[in-house]
């Protein structure tokens, strides 16, 4: 999945080269699936969104974010982004350029979301699949994304207040510690690619109710975060840390990525 609010698109980890959670899935199945596998897949995951506890989490407000600057820094590598949203009267994202050329428009028409791909939604607009493909969908508990049916995608797990605790694959998973602020600028950060800070739309479902403060591969911690406000409560900078990681291996179902510095200036 591609991916701060995090729409449809998700301002990725190195913005470019990160995935954006606006495109997140790859049509794919799992491996020896039949059609007939396929359904039994999907039933099963129907029964873990069943029986994942119900989400009861208040409604955030979300700020329109007009410009961010990024400023990147890799090892011996540093970088700076500059990208500009524009909105429609309900709050949902319509444009998103960077540095000042168009990269991503969003048409909603017809129960479909029409971007660089075409989401399919349900009436509370929900991504129920995608355009064209009739085998990729998408399953929720309570408006929030728990899984897809693609081979290799993360189970998600969250709290009962509705903000994500762990995103699992295998034996391995990503942990997620909040601060006390409300998430009011749509982070999700659903894989540790995404790590610059995401925005996305709410088709994808809705966002973890406060910030993020610290995520951990397993028990070790990979990012951690801080943030700065205006005197109206808003965000106007956040700074990601990303220690160094794991050396990956054929064995990790998860990649962790680089380790880096992220710091984003929010103005609205």
């Amino acid at each position: 999945m591609k991916k701060i609010h995090l729409i449809p698109v998700l301002i990725l980890g190195l913005f470019i080269s990160c995935k954006d959670s606006s495109n997140p899935i790859s049509p794919s199945i799992p491996s020896n699936s039949t059609p007939v596998g396929l359904i039994e897949y999907e039933e099963q995951l129907r029964e873990e969104v069943k029986n994942h506890p119900s989400i009861n989490a208040p409604i955030i407000e979300q700020h329109q974010v007009k410009n961010i600057e990024a400023f990147l820094k890799l090892s011996h590598v540093s970088a700076v982004f500059s990208y500009q949203y524009t909105y429609y009267g309900d709050g949902k994202i319509k444009s998103i350029s960077g540095d000042n050329r168009l990269l991503e428009e969003f048409i909603y028409k017809d129960n479909k979301l029409m971007g660089s791909q075409t989401f399919l939604l349900n009436k509370e607009g929900l991504a129920q699949s995608i355009d064209g493909n009739d085998i990729t969908k998408f399953f929720y508990k309570d408006g929030y994304l728990l899984r897809t049916n693609v081979k290799g995608d993360f189970k998600y797990t969250y709290s009962e207040n509705g903000n994500l605790l762990k995103a699992t694959k295998g034996n391995e998973s990503l942990n997620y510690i909040y601060t006390a602020y409300p998430n009011t600028i749509r982070q999700e950060i659903l894989k540790i690619q995404e790590f610059s800070h995401s925005i996305r739309d709410f088709y994808l479902g809705r966002y973890s109710t406060n910030l993020i403060k610290e995520i951990k591969y397993n028990d070790l911690t990979v990012m951690t975060f801080d943030y700065e406000f205006d005197n109206l409560k808003r965000v106007t900078k956040i700074i990601m840390n990303g220690t160094t990681p794991l050396t990956s291996s054929s064995s990790n179902n998860i990649s962790l990525g680089p380790p880096a510095n992220i710091e984003y200036i929010l103005s609205y």
